[in-house]
């Protein structure tokens, strides 16, 4: 297995190289269908067995869904294990047995199903989702923003190195000490437990955060950084379960609107889904809603049809 899966992995990192350094033989690179993929025993897997696996993929999902190794080495295993498992059952008879034609039916009426409401709606006249997108766009102003970013800088006192109680304490002189307009560089170098590798001139300051959004840290830490309104001002002293925080606000990056184009792609995608979804169930209700004949008394035998657990012969003794 660990052979197969190194194989996989070298085919996986080679063929994209491939592909960037020969795009346009992309194309004539595509093996035939009754191409080998892989083999167990006696069981073997063609081009054409991975292609009708993929084929039951949305097509949104198809052209990257293959680009991972293990996620092969997955599929490949699966499938041979069902084709061994399957010619086994056959050495057996399994497969001449009317039960099995009657599973097959209902088998193939399911992929039939499916392959019959994806042919509906593919062959559906789409709207315009660009210039849809557009009017949700312009419709909805504040949906499509970026999110209020800030930079802060805190102090930590951390429990991993002090006591519950003396960490409180030595977080609110921390805070005393800022509050009398100590400089936070000397404080945070006295007092802090978060430091950076490189701290100082060369390296990041110490308890640098940039470009925090909202729900990005705990909950206490998050609120007490985003309750700051001016770049200075310092926050109370904040408990997480890392220790107690000292937060300094240093710069607010507003909430902005994002540009049509930049969301544009992701508008289509989502207007598109929720218009296959509705034609898909709109074709399903105009046959889920046709009156269904039936006879009672057959009906209501079916209650006690299977009551010893057994599944009645085909000549229904």
């Amino acid at each position: 297995m660990r052979e197969f899966a190194a194989v996989l992995i070298a085919a996986i990192l080679i063929i994209p190289g491939l592909a960037l350094t020969r795009p346009a033989d992309a194309q004539d690179a595509r093996l035939p269908p009754d191409t080998v993929v892989a083999t167990r025993g006696s069981a073997a897997i063609t081009m054409a067995d991975v292609d009708a696996q993929i084929a039951g993929l949305p097509e949104d999902v198809r052209a990257g869904y293959m680009d991972d190794p293990q996620r092969i080495e997955r599929l490949l295993t699966g499938m041979l294990l069902a084709r061994q498992l399957a010619d086994e059952a056959e050495k057996h008879g399994l497969h001449e047995q009317p039960l099995f034609a009657r599973l097959l039916r209902l088998q193939r009426d399911a992929l039939l199903m499916n392959q019959m409401v994806r042919h509906h709606v593919d062959n559906l006249d789409e709207p315009d989702f660009t210039a849809l997108a557009r009017e949700r766009y312009q419709a909805s102003p504040n949906r499509y923003r970026t999110p209020e970013r800030r930079t802060i800088r805190h102090i930590s006192i951390a429990l991993a190195k002090h006591e519950p109680a003396r960490a409180r304490e030595i977080a609110q002189q921390v805070h005393e000490r800022l509050g009398a307009g100590e400089p936070f560089d000397e404080i945070a170098r006295l007092f802090s437990d978060d430091r950076p590798a490189t701290p100082g001139p060369l390296g990041k300051p110490i308890g640098l955060i940039e470009d925090l959004e909202p729900g990005k840290t705990e909950k206490r830490f998050d609120e007490a950084a985003f309750a700051l309104s001016a770049p200075g001002e310092i926050s109370p002293v904040v408990e997480t379960s890392y220790g107690f925080h000292v937060i300094r606000l240093e710069s607010i990056k507003p909430s902005a609107r994002r540009p049509f184009e930049e969301v544009r792609a992701q508008i289509v995608k989502s207007l598109r889904t929720a218009w296959s979804e509705a034609r898909r169930d709109e074709y399903i209700a105009s046959f889920r809603d046709q009156e269904i004949e039936a006879t009672p008394e057959v009906v209501a035998s079916l209650r006690t049809r299977f009551a010893g657990g057994k599944v009645p012969s085909e000549g229904g003794q």
